[in-house]
């Protein structure tokens, strides 16, 4: 006799990304930063392997800056954390994304297609939540308040 089990999953139906983006933050703020380390450290020894050759030197130097530069903008900025949740969780991706893209090209012996697709990807804006922050995009203003409010009457 066949016996059947049912495993239930709900579906988160909206807003997914800013769900899965304020989890990412649960996450940073319940492990008190330590996932953030791990996160960097883990970027950096993948992203240590790529110093050495020579046509993905550039991309493993921005994967690295990124992480970097995400890392200042989570210990600098914990009051806009929440604002700018959905870039971080992007940024994350995009620079894990492209440490494993350079990582693949490394140990699969540098075929060109490897290659060119790892400095494609790297090529990109890794650190989202830190080019918004630098264009203004998580300060709080009157501006803002405007944009969601006007033509609202109370």
């Amino acid at each position: 006799m066949w016996t059947c089990f049912v495993l239930k999953v709900l579906t988160i139906w909206e807003g997914t990304t800013n769900i899965l983006s304020l989890d990412v933050l649960r996450a940073i703020t319940k492990s008190r930063g330590e996932v953030l380390v791990a996160f960097h450290d883990d970027v950096i020894s993948k992203v240590t392997k790529v110093s050495r050759v020579q046509d993905l030197k550039d991309q493993g130097h921005r994967v690295k800056e990124a992480t970097l530069q995400v890392m200042n903008f989570v210990q600098k900025n914990p009051d806009k954390l929440n604002m700018a949740a959905r870039d971080l969780a992007y940024s994350l991706s995009r620079i894990y994304m492209g440490a494993l893209l350079l990582d693949h090209a490394v140990e699969c012996g540098l075929i060109q297609t490897d290659t060119q697709t790892a400095r494609r990807w790297c090529e990109k804006d890794l650190y989202l939540v830190v080019t918004n922050h630098n264009l203004g995009h998580y300060n709080s203003s009157e501006d803002d308040l405007s944009l969601v409010y006007q033509h609202y009457k109370a």
